[in-house]
């Protein structure tokens, strides 16, 4: 899947591969701005569509390209945190509910402890999993924004704005 940032900042999607898209521009000489765009889902930030084409984009008459895979890595870890978050929530909110053992009398109360056991133990073991998670998708992310950004993608996205800006006015 590729990004097309616009340059009024707009973020479409196709789900051509960029093989096929180098393929389509390099050899076939067709350009890519030609091809059937969509709107990309509002959770594809612009800020971070721009932070990897200036990377590892292809520079295109409406703006720049870039493979969804590094856009994905730049988000991982926030969709990693936001999920660690939401669960720490929910075991917060299930501390709080009463403990409903007193009701059953002594059989279901062991029973029910050895449960409950085994679920903090699986909650403990899935939060070192997505902590782990989490640590690798930072690594991950902070590899790709050492890469340098690329005098000649910033230049171009330079002169698309302002392009822009000038048959704005």
């Amino acid at each position: 899947m590729l990004y097309l940032l616009d340059a009024d900042g707009t973020v479409y999607q196709n789900s051509m591969s960029v093989g096929r898209a180098l393929v389509r521009r390099k050899i076939e000489r067709k350009s890519l701005d030609t091809l059937k765009w969509k709107p990309a889902p509002e959770t594809v930030t612009m800020e971070r569509v721009l932070r990897a084409a200036l990377r590892f984009g292809i520079p295109t008459g409406r703006g720049l390209i870039v493979a969804a895979g590094y856009v994905r890595t730049l988000e991982a870890p926030d969709l990693l945190d936001d999920g660690r978050s939401q669960q720490r929530d929910l075991t917060e909110q299930l501390a709080v509910l009463p403990d409903p053992t007193p009701q059953f009398g002594a059989a279901r109360t062991d029973a029910y402890q050895a449960r409950l056991t085994k679920l903090s133990e699986q909650r403990k073991a899935a939060e070192a999993k997505m902590t782990a998670s989490l640590e690798r998708a930072q690594s991950q992310r902070d590899d790709l924004l050492q890469a340098p950004i690329k005098d000649d993608l910033a230049e171009h996205w330079a002169s698309v704005v302002k392009n822009l800006s000038r048959q704005a006015s």
